[in-house]
């Protein structure tokens, strides 16, 4: 005789989805909020109603120069690098597979302020400094790279001095 087994998800199981959805839900409405207060913020004084009918395309032109080509580009910014530095976490820990881990544990941090600090003395920093250095070295930094990627990690450890 054949037996069926039918899975039935547990009721904490739905809550848990639940409250996760709820989460979701209200962090991009927190979002959402904040970044129409950050596009108000600022010395021109436009009334938060008129951010919301800019954003609808009903405002004045001078609140639309205003919020599109001033404001909305500097929110935008924000949020895409906040999400790039969650999923570089989320990254780090799941390699890791250590949910307490930080950029500090690999010295991720000491090496950008060092890249950091190298770009700005080689290739200079300031008013001054444009895309050009980037278009320049591109193609040594794709080859570095390359070469020290071809072997690959394991996902037991990242042994860096093996690799040089």
């Amino acid at each position: 005789m054949r037996q069926s087994f039918i899975y039935t998800v547990p009721d904490s199981y739905n809550k848990y989805i639940k409250r996760k959805i709820l989460i979701i839900f209200l962090t991009a409405l927190a979002t959402f909020v904040l970044a129409v207060y950050a596009i108000n913020a600022g010395s021109a004084g436009i009334s938060t109603y008129d951010v919301i009918k800019t954003l609808l395309g009903k405002g004045e032109e001078r609140f639309r120069i205003i919020v599109w080509n001033i404001r909305m580009p500097r929110v935008l910014t924000a949020i895409v690098a906040g999400i790039g530095l969650s999923v570089a976490g989320c990254v780090t820990q799941s390699i890791l597979r250590n949910p307490l881990a930080s950029p500090f544990t690999l010295g991720i941090s000491q090496g950008a302020a060092f890249g950091a600090a190298v770009a700005i003395i080689v290739f200079g920093a300031g008013s001054t400094a444009n895309s050009d250095s980037v278009i320049i070295n591109n193609p040594y930094l794709v080859v570095f790279f390359c070469f020290f990627g071809f072997n690959g990690f394991d996902n037991s450890r990242i042994d860096v001095g093996k690799k040089l």
